[in-house]
C-alpha cells in the first residue's frame, strides 16, 4: 500500500470556493476592484464510508456549476523574483515548447541525449540521431486500458534513466476483492474514465524496458515535471459502476499497480474514506486528485490529496502549483449569472509533497493556462466575463476582460490590483506574460493588442494598444522587444479567414507596432492555433517553426513552415511538403545542429538555414 501524506489540502481550497458562490449569487456585475471572498470556518471530514455514501445520496443529481475546458497555453519569463525560489534547470534536452522554465510539460515528444523518444498511439519509439541520420533504437507497445480498453493518446515526462507515459481510458472503475465502500445501485451517477501510467527505463535507448504499470479512476487533467518530480492532477466521479461487482458502484477512486519485473499486483484506495473533505457548502460531486510522484522512485505516488471538487485549468511555476475551476453563481439558472473562477495555490517546493497554501478568485473565465502567471511572488490573471442573458435570450450588456493581481495573505489568494476594460464586447483570444508586462488579445471584428505594465502590483495600466484585422491566438517572444503572433486573418465583415503569422515591435509599450505579416492563404490552419507544443522557437538560427494545414477546394495538404526572424521582418524560408508521407507534421525539434520534423509514422531532417530536406526515417 503506497504512503499518504496529507494536510488540510484541496479541502481548504474548496471550503472559500463555495464561500464565494454563496456571495456573489445575486449574478450583478463584480465591481472593478472587488476581492476574492474571504475564508471561513467549518471544514469537514467525511469521516468513514457511511457518512461519504449518506453525503452523495443527498446530493444526487445537484448540479455542481462547472463549465469550463482547460487548453494548453504559458505565461512568465521564468526568471526568480526575490525570496521565490530559482527554476530548476528544465530536464536535461527536453525538446517541448513550454510554459515556464525549468516546468516540463508532457507531450509527445521528449529527448535523452541524441535519442528522440515519440509516442504514437500506444507504440513508443526511441529514435537514435548520432551522425545526423535518424536510427530506430527500438520500440515498445504501452498498456491499453483495463480489459484492452483503447487508450486515447499517451503523453510523455521524462527525467534521468526514467520515463512516465500519461494515457487516458474509459470503461468502468477498478475493482478488488474485499471492497467495502459501495453505494447501492439505485444511484445513478455516470461511468468513470481511467488514467493509465506506465514507467519505462530510458537508459538504453536500444532496449527500452516496461518497469511498472498503474491503472487510476478518473480523468487525466494535466501533469508537471519539475526536476524528477511529477505533479499528475486528475478527476473522478464518486459512484462509477464497478467492473463485475452488479451489485453497487464505487465511492473512491482506486489504483491498480503492476510491476512488469516481479509479476505481481495491487491494488485499493486511492485514498481512505475517513480522509475525503468537503466544504460546507456542496461544491460539486466530482473528485479532485493531485498526485506527487518521484520519477528517480518510479510509481507509486508519494503523495496525495482528494477532495470533493472539480478542476479544468492547470499552472505550475517552478515553486507553486494552481488548479482553476470556473464556476456560476446561478446553478439552476446558468443564463442569468455570471461565471467566476476560483483558484487553489499548492506549494510544491517539497519534491515528495504537494502542500496547500490559499484560494481565491476573480471575475470571469480564463482562456486557459496561459492566463495565469506567478512572479515577484503575486499571480497575475487573465479573464473574460460573460454578460448575463434575460429570460428571451437578449444579451444584457458587454463583455469585458481583466488582469488581475492575487497576493497570498494567510489561506487567502487576495486581489491587490486590477486593469479591467480590455475588448470591450470581445473575449481574450491570447495571452502572454514576460517580466513586469503583459499581453493580451481579444477579439470580435478587430484584433486589439494590450500592453498592460505589470511593475506595481496594486496598479496595473493599459499603457499600449494595437487594433489590426484579424487576431492572434498563441504569442510568442523571438528576441528583445519582439513578439510573434499567429492566428487568423479576417474578411472585411469579421469572418475568419486563413493563418497569418504576424511580427509586432513591443519595444515601446506605449506604442506597439505590426512590422510584418505573412499570410498563409484561404483554408489554411495550424496546430499551434489550440496546442503551443507544436510551435518552436529556435533561437540560435533565429527559426520559428511551426505546421500548416491546408484545407480548401483548391488544394488539401500538410507542410512544415519556416520563418527567419529579423527586427524588421518575418521571411518565410518555404513551405516543405513532406515527401515520406502525406501525414501532417506534429514536432519539431533541434538535435546537433538539425531540424527534426516528426510526423505519423515518419520523422524528417532539415538543415535550418534552408530548411532543405537531409535525411529521412518512415517506420
Amino acid at each position: 500500500m503506497r504512503p499518504m501524506a496529507r494536510g488540510l489540502g484541496l479541502a481548504a481550497a474548496i471550503l472559500l470556493a463555495a464561500v464565494a458562490i454563496v456571495l456573489l449569487g445575486s449574478g450583478g456585475r463584480e465591481p472593478a476592484q472587488a476581492e476574492p471572498v474571504g475564508h471561513a470556518p467549518g471544514l469537514h471530514s467525511l469521516r468513514s464510508c457511511n457518512h461519504l455514501r449518506t453525503f452523495l445520496r443527498h446530493h444526487r443529481g445537484a448540479p455542481s456549476g462547472i463549465v469550463g475546458v482547460g487548453m494548453p497555453g504559458v505565461a512568465g519569463d521564468g526568471v526568480a523574483a526575490p525570496g521565490e525560489v530559482a527554476p530548476t534547470p528544465a530536464p536535461a534536452g527536453s525538446p517541448t515548447n513550454v510554459q515556464e522554465e525549468g516546468v516540463d510539460e508532457p507531450d509527445i515528444v521528449k529527448t535523452a541525449g541524441d535519442t528522440i523518444l515519440t509516442v504514437e498511439g500506444t507504440t513508443l519509439r526511441a529514435v537514435g540521431t548520432t551522425g545526423g541520420a535518424p536510427v530506430l533504437s527500438d520500440s515498445i507497445e504501452l498498456p491499453a486500458g483495463p480489459d484492452n480498453a483503447p487508450i486515447a493518446g499517451y503523453q510523455l515526462l521524462a527525467a534521468g534513466d526514467r520515463l512516465l507515459a500519461i494515457g487516458q481510458s474509459y470503461g468502468y472503475a477498478i475493482a478488488y476483492e474485499g471492497q467495502t465502500d459501495i453505494i447501492a445501485p439505485n444511484v445513478d451517477y455516470p461511468g468513470e474514465s481511467r488514467t493509465v501510467l506506465a514507467e519505462v527505463d530510458i537508459s538504453d535507448p536500444s532496449s527500452l524496458r516496461l518497469l511498472r504499470t498503474e491503472t487510476i479512476d478518473g480523468s487525466y487533467v494535466s501533469a508537471r515535471l519539475t526536476g524528477s518530480t511529477v505533479r499528475l492532477v486528475s478527476s473522478s466521479y464518486p459512484g462509477a459502476p464497478v467492473a463485475d461487482q452488479g451489485h453497487g458502484r464505487a465511492i473512491l477512486p482506486r489504483y491498480r499497480l503492476h510491476d512488469q519485473r516481479t509479476g505481481k499486483s495491487s491494488s485499493g484506495k486511492l485514498v481512505r474514506c475517513a480522509a475525503v473533505d468537503r466544504p460546507s457548502r456542496f461544491a460539486g460531486a466530482g473528485m479532485l486528485s493531485v498526485l506527487t510522484i518521484d520519477l528517480a522512485r518510479g510509481l507509486p505516488a508519494v503523495d496525495a490529496d482528494t477532495v470533493l471538487t472539480d478542476g479544468q485549468i492547470v499552472y505550475a511555476s517552478p515553486s507553486s502549483l494552481y488548479i482553476a475551476t470556473e464556476r456560476w453563481s446561478g446553478d439552476a439558472d446558468p443564463s442569468g449569472s455570471e461565471p467566476t473562477t476560483e483558484i487553489h495555490r499548492f506549494d510544491t517546493t517539497d519534491p515528495e509533497a504537494t502542500e496547500y497554501v490559499a484560494s481565491g478568485q476573480v471575475s470571469g473565465y480564463m482562456l486557459s493556462q496561459w492566463s495565469m502567471s506567478e512572479a515577484g511572488g503575486v499571480l497575475r490573471v487573465a479573464s473574460t466575463t460573460a454578460p448575463p442573458f434575460a429570460q428571451d435570450g437578449s444579451q444584457q450588456g458587454e463583455s469585458q476582460s481583466f488582469v488581475t493581481v492575487l497576493a497570498t495573505d494567510g489561506d487567502r489568494l487576495r486581489a491587490v490590483g486590477r486593469v479591467g476594460d480590455l475588448g470591450q464586447g470581445e473575449q481574450i483570444y491570447a495571452v502572454r506574460f514576460a517580466g513586469d508586462l503583459g499581453y493580451v488579445v481579444t477579439f470580435r471584428q478587430v484584433d486589439p493588442l494590450y500592453v498592460v505594465d505589470l511593475s506595481d502590483p496594486t496598479d496595473p495600466r493599459t499603457v499600449g494598444e494595437l487594433k489590426i484585422p484579424g487576431y492572434s491566438a498563441y504569442l510568442h517572444p523571438v528576441g528583445p522587444g519582439l513578439l510573434l503572433g499567429v492566428g487568423r486573418d479576417v474578411d472585411p465583415g469579421g469572418v475568419p479567414g486563413g493563418l497569418q503569422v504576424s511580427l509586432f515591435d513591443v519595444s515601446n509599450p506605449t506604442a506597439p507596432l505590426r512590422l510584418d505579416r505573412e499570410s498563409f492563404g484561404h483554408g489554411s490552419t495550424s496546430e499551434v492555433e489550440y496546442d503551443h507544443h507544436a510551435f518552436s522557437w529556435f533561437e540560435d538560427a533565429a527559426l520559428a517553426a511551426l505546421p500548416i494545414d491546408f484545407y480548401s477546394d483548391l488544394a488539401e495538404g500538410h507542410a512544415l513552415a519556416g520563418l527567419r526572424v529579423t527586427p524588421g521582418s518575418a521571411d518565410p524560408l518555404g513551405r516543405v511538403a513532406r515527401r515520406e508521407t502525406d501525414a501532417p507534421v506534429l514536432r519539431t525539434l533541434e538535435l546537433g545542429g538539425r531540424i527534426y520534423a516528426i510526423e505519423a509514422g515518419a520523422i524528417g531532417v532539415f538543415d535550418p538555414s534552408t530548411l532543405a530536406p537531409l535525411d529521412s526515417l518512415r517506420y
